[in-house]
């Protein structure tokens, strides 16, 4: 008699939600997606479970790598891998990377703001030149006045080394901020912002409704197409995480103040991701 396998409804479940999301999801993005779901399981289960149905998460694609040697002047390490800010433009992160599309190579140079995960300011280039940076640069110093002294951290590509590109940040009030050589921890954000970016949108389907972003042609529109899609489920993504702390940290502000427990707070509708 052949014994009931006690996890066949999870197996189903596991199978959905990795459908679901064309193979973007790993067993810690399924766990979490379970417990939503109200399978409480572990999440070395549900690795266990997606090895045996044999579910991987689809491999990210490598990275463009800027560093070309000690071309100019390196900056100290200001952010030392602390990705916390307390308000908005005090810490940013850039970097660029490559995308191969159709046979023909853009690269992506954005800015990502530390207090909130938004894109302050990003340029496409057929070729990764000095100008794609200091554009990046010019939008980005729009949105803030002069002096602030926030951070702008990056890796030692020979971008940053430029001396335009450091005169620029010194004539607006930013401090520059650089990783340690072959360090990619210490720009960890955006290289998990690109890491998603490759392994969610670039790389695989993309089934919406009335748009169509597999046709043949240009790589930069269809850049462009599929980076719109990211962004708004990046920013929705981002939106809700930040409002899921915002929840926890009133709830523990009121606990403290009436020393009862209060309901987490409630009614905030976001679109899915």
């Amino acid at each position: 008699m052949q014994k009931e396998d006690k996890y066949a409804s999870v197996k189903e479940e596991i199978t959905t939600i990795y459908h679901e999301n064309r193979g973007r999801y790993g067993y810690r993005r399924i766990t979490a997606e379970l417990h939503k779901r109200n399978f409480l399981l572990n999440h070395k289960t549900v690795q266990r479970l997606m090895k045996e149905l044999g579910l991987v998460c689809r491999v990210r694609m490598k990275k463009y790598c800027s560093y070309k040697g000690e071309v100019g002047k390196n900056a100290p390490n200001l952010l030392n891998r602390d990705f916390h800010a307390e308000k908005p433009n005090q810490k940013w992160v850039t970097d660029a990377t490559e995308f191969s599309l159709f046979g023909e190579k853009l690269y992506l140079s954005p800015i990502l703001d530390l207090h909130s995960s938004d894109l302050v300011s990003y340029t496409i280039s057929d070729h990764p030149v000095l100008s794609m940076v200091t554009t990046m640069l010019d939008e980005a110093f729009e949105k803030i006045p002069d002096g602030t002294n926030l951070i702008l951290h990056s890796d030692q590509g020979w971008q940053y080394q430029h001396k335009q590109y450091q005169r620029m940040l010194r004539e607006k009030g930013v401090r520059q901020s650089m990783s340690r050589k072959g360090n990619c921890l210490d720009n960890a954000v955006i290289e998990n912002f690109f890491g998603l970016l490759k392994s969610e949108l670039l790389y695989l389907p993309i089934k919406t409704p009335g748009v169509s972003c597999h046709a043949r042609g240009p790589g930069g529109a269809v850049l462009f197409c599929r980076l719109g899609f990211f962004f708004l489920a990046y920013a929705s993504r981002s939106l809700r995480l930040r409002t899921k702390a915002a929840a926890k940290a009133a709830t523990g502000r009121a606990m403290i103040q009436t020393s009862t427990p209060v309901s987490p707070v409630a009614g905030v509708l976001l679109p899915p991701v």
